[in-house]
């Protein structure tokens, strides 16, 4: 561990400078091994830890602005389309520019390692699988209903009498 050390005060001096100039990228000590007089760094694991981004809060206001702005557009409000067309370009303004750190991270910063890549496929799939079985379940539900329904159906008028000859 000799030329491994930070002493913990450039540690703690550094996290509060970045914490002070308002960077949304948090320190990432823990997460690499740092060379003290090379200026390169290596991971202790082949997985991509995400860092705090603000786009998912954003974009949760954006999607909120956009039901409350379709809302007040059913409704016949006045500006109600105006907020939900602003509502709308502000999701995808914030989808773009969180897809484009996606692909910075992935391309340029070289995060996305062999096993991350086998990971994000393997969830990708996943969801896919989910998605299959929701619809499957979603129309085996319906056919059943229709099913159920034709057959109460039938039995209704079967057992029902005709008085009035």
């Amino acid at each position: 561990m000799d030329g491994f050390y930070i002493p913990l005060w450039k540690l703690v001096l550094a996290y509060i400078i970045n914490k002070i100039e308002g960077r949304w990228k948090r320190f990432r000590a823990r997460r690499y091994l740092v060379y003290p007089n090379s200026g390169m760094t290596k991971k202790f694991h082949p997985f991509h830890l995400v860092t705090p981004s603000p786009w998912p809060f954003l974009i949760s206001m954006a999607a909120f602005v956009t039901a409350i702005g379709a809302t007040m557009y059913m409704h016949s409000y006045t500006k109600g389309g105006f907020t939900l067309c602003f509502g709308l370009i502000h999701v995808l303004i914030i989808m773009s520019l969180w897809w484009r750190d996606v692909v910075r991270e992935g391309t340029f910063e070289g995060m996305h390692t062999k096993r991350v890549q086998a990971g994000l496929k393997l969830g990708f799939i996943l969801f896919i699988v989910s998605e299959i079985m929701f619809f499957f379940g979603f129309f085996l539900g319906l056919l059943s209903f229709c099913i159920i329904t034709v057959n109460c159906y039938r039995l209704y008028m079967a057992t029902s009498w005709d008085y009035s000859l």
